[in-house]
């Protein structure tokens, strides 16, 4: 359930990523960027990103950002076990960084839709918020998640089915706690199943050991239950080091 939970330790597919991206200044100010992606993991070469957003084009919101294509999108990671928690790279659009004062929100709706040559969106939706900039210190802020999943009905036959996740992520200093609680999915509200909940607790961060060394540590623990599935219900709980 938490990624590679042995840690790392180089399990890691053969492949690359190659990215391009150009920058454009208007008269006006705003400052614009156009983005693509190409990789290859396997067969196929694969587009998934291909993008175009833009910044200072609001005088009241100059850290407001713009932008609709493809992009991977909302997946914040613990780093030693390579576990994206959440993940909805898609197609779509939206904004990051609207100044509400003492907060800032993000927002967008996505279409799962994957990198291939062959790939297609697939009726699969979800609306991503998250609220941040909530600071209590110079080295303590808080983030908060709330993610919706939803389909376009194009299957007469399917039984409709909604999914939600809502999270929390403290940072203090170089340490990081977040819960995360899904329903009707787990990493992701794109790929539903009735009844499946997901509740993950991890902690971790690192220590400087001098200029040249440092220690990174883990600890996990996820509780899931699959409700098609009984017999995959399970609690999986790791440390790293």
């Amino acid at each position: 359930l938490n990624g590679n939970s042995t840690g790392r330790l180089g399990n890691e597919g053969n492949g690359g990523e190659f990215q391009f991206g150009k920058g454009f200044v208007s008269d006006s100010g705003a400052i614009w960027d156009v983005v693509v992606m190409f990789n290859h993991w396997g067969d196929d070469v694969g587009v998934p990103k291909a993008y175009a957003g833009g910044t200072n084009i609001f005088e009241s919101q100059p850290e407001l950002y713009v932008w609709a294509g493809r992009d991977f999108h909302q997946r914040p990671a613990t780093g030693l076990n390579d576990y994206f928690w959440m993940m909805h790279d898609g197609q779509g659009g939206g904004f990051y960084n609207l100044d509400l004062g003492s907060v800032k929100l993000d927002a967008s709706v996505v279409s799962a839709t994957g990198a291939g040559p062959n790939d297609h969106q697939d009726g699969n939706y979800a609306l991503t918020t998250k609220w941040h900039g909530i600071n209590f210190s110079d080295s303590t802020n808080l983030s908060l998640y709330a993610n919706y999943g939803f389909d376009d009905n194009s299957d007469p036959d399917a039984k409709k089915l909604n999914a939600f996740q809502v999270a929390g992520e403290l940072n203090f200093g170089s340490d990081r706690f977040i819960v995360r609680y899904s329903d009707n999915a787990k990493d992701s509200v794109f790929w539903k199943t009735a009844d499946q909940s997901a509740l993950l607790v991890s902690f971790d961060g690192n220590k400087a050991m001098g200029d040249n060394a440092a220690i990174e540590y883990l600890a996990s623990y996820q509780a899931y239950e699959d409700g098609e599935y009984k017999q995959y219900d399970r609690t999986n709980y790791n440390v790293v080091v």
